[in-house]
């Protein structure tokens, strides 16, 4: 619930939502360290899908940037955004490749995740 205001504009009107305006929020990540800086940047794709929807590829684009964080940013899109797309192994594969450039197998393992943990949607 602490993130809320991450996903959902009317948790707390006021909050800074760099998401909802479709900026990244790789920027105020960066300005963080140590535990905050991860945690943050466990969310920089998420967070800039939430308001950009349909462009995937940026939001790993995002990833890509968001130096010691690509990895987990990576793997908690694939787990989280991925695995309700990309439904067997063999999609999941096709797509990051196609999406999530230097990122795949991160995009994979997550996507890998996703499944296991019940994001995706049953066939």
């Amino acid at each position: 619930m602490e993130l809320s205001y991450l996903y959902f504009p009317e948790y707390h009107e006021s909050a800074p939502r760099p998401d909802s305006t479709g900026v990244s929020l790789r920027p105020l990540c960066e300005k963080l360290s140590g535990e905050a800086a991860a945690f943050c940047g466990y969310f920089i794709g998420e967070s800039y899908l939430a308001g950009n929807s349909r462009n995937i590829s940026g939001a790993f684009e995002e990833c890509s940037i968001a130096g010691d964080h690509q990895e987990s940013c990576a793997t908690r899109l694939g787990q989280i955004s991925v695995s309700r797309i990309a439904t067997t192994e063999e999609k999941a594969l096709s797509f990051c490749a196609q999406h999530a450039g230097s990122l795949a197998e991160a995009c994979v393992q997550g996507a890998r995740k996703g499944r296991v943990s019940g994001f995706a949607p049953a066939d």
